[in-house]
């Protein structure tokens, strides 16, 4: 038997699989017996999972083209993740992304497994259609337990479950560290996050280009792959700043261009809680991001932090980057704050935070750690 499950469709680059997969390798490390389900393959794998977690690969991939198909597909994905479950045998399973939540929901009926719901964006916000957005409402209520990465996706997901079936998780931050490697900050503006038109991207290329004649020391990194990575290369050319563009792609050594750049930019037109910027924050990083979107202005604090700007707006992201580009001390100053603000949201405090709101028993290990502190005071 299993303490817990986690189920996602898949374990590629993106903010959520990093987060499930990050919890899954720390609680298999404390002791704990995890498994993890996933709809796609470990071929489509970015993030890896420690030998002893147990997987299961409820499949069925094919496009799910018309309303009747589309039905047909995702019965037999439910009776598939159901058998999954079972196999599985765990106290908890959590499941993340709405789709696959809804039919984590649906194939948990009946079984003794408690469903937690884990929202990883604001879904006021956030749409993935009519139909399951209105499966979302409808089913989300039935699960066990509904928990969001904001506090704002908190509140949004109150106008349909109970409040006594809530909980806020965040995300756990691998810190950064205190970039004392020796390696000096670069001219450089980085954003993370998958080339996607929720990621605003394109308005970042576009106020770069504001600016890029006032600082032409300064160059702008992008990490991440996405549907929109052409079209953005694209604009970047139109706009004449294609030679002051590096693209990094997905880079399983995030850390260094972190440690590298001096300013992190995240105009997103809305988010959760994004780990990129959890990440920049550990690093020392200033930021620049949008008022899109409840998350990240619970960790931006505008002009002790970082920057806020409008949402769809180049001429002000422009000039917020013009005002830390032209001021280093500003920039440390915000950097150093920024790093203060998510202590707290270090791996082993998130971890026990979740554990104990999933009600899972303390590990051996744990237990012993609890004892030590205890005698030690």
């Amino acid at each position: 038997m299993n303490d817990i499950v986690l189920v996602i469709g898949d374990l590629g680059n993106g903010g959520t699989q990093r987060v499930f997969a990050t919890l899954a390798n720390f609680w298999a490390k404390q002791g704990r017996k995890v498994c993890v389900i996933t709809q796609s393959g470990p071929e489509t794998d970015f993030h890896r999972l420690e030998p002893e977690i147990q997987r299961f690969v409820f499949g069925n991939l094919a496009d799910s083209n018309g309303v009747f198909t589309g039905m047909f597909s995702n019965i037999v994905r439910i009776f598939s993740l159901r058998r999954a479950l079972r196999l599985a045998n765990a106290e908890v399973a959590i499941a993340a992304v709405p789709p696959t939540a809804v039919l984590t929901v649906l194939a948990g009926i009946g079984l003794k497994t408690r469903i937690v719901v884990s929202e990883r964006n604001d879904p006021a916000r956030q749409s993935y259609g009519r139909y399951w957005d209105f499966l979302r409402r409808y089913l989300y209520p039935r699960a066990a337990l509904v928990t969001a990465n904001s506090l704002g996706a908190l509140e949004s997901l109150r106008a349909f479950v109970p409040a006594d079936r809530l909980a806020h998780l965040p995300n756990p931050v691998v810190s950064a560290g205190n970039n004392d490697s020796g390696v000096p900050r670069r001219s450089v503006l980085l954003n993370v996050g998958r080339l996607q038109r929720q990621k605003g991207q394109d308005i970042l290329i576009r106020a770069f280009a504001m600016i890029a004649a006032e600082f032409p020391e300064w160059r702008l990194a992008i990490a991440g792959r996405g549907k929109s990575e052409q079209s953005l290369r694209s604009l970047a050319k139109s706009c004449g700043i294609v030679e002051r563009i590096d693209w990094l792609g997905e880079s399983t050594e995030i850390w260094r261009h972190y440690a590298a750049a001096s300013i992190f930019v995240l105009p997103s037109r809305h988010e959760g809680m994004p780990n990129a910027l959890l990440e920049a924050m550990s690093a020392g990083l200033p930021a620049i991001v949008t008022r899109a979107s409840p998350g990240p202005l619970e960790l931006i604090e505008d002009e002790v932090n970082g920057l806020v700007v409008p949402v769809d707006d180049p001429a002000a992201l422009a000039n917020a980057m013009r005002t830390l580009i032209s001021d280093a001390a500003l920039r440390a100053r915000q950097g150093k704050a920024a790093r203060e603000r998510i202590k707290g949201f270090d791996l082993d405090a998130v971890s026990e935070r979740w554990a104990e709101v999933l009600g899972l028993a303390p590990t051996a290990r744990e237990a012993t750690t609890t004892l030590d502190h205890i005698s030690a005071h």
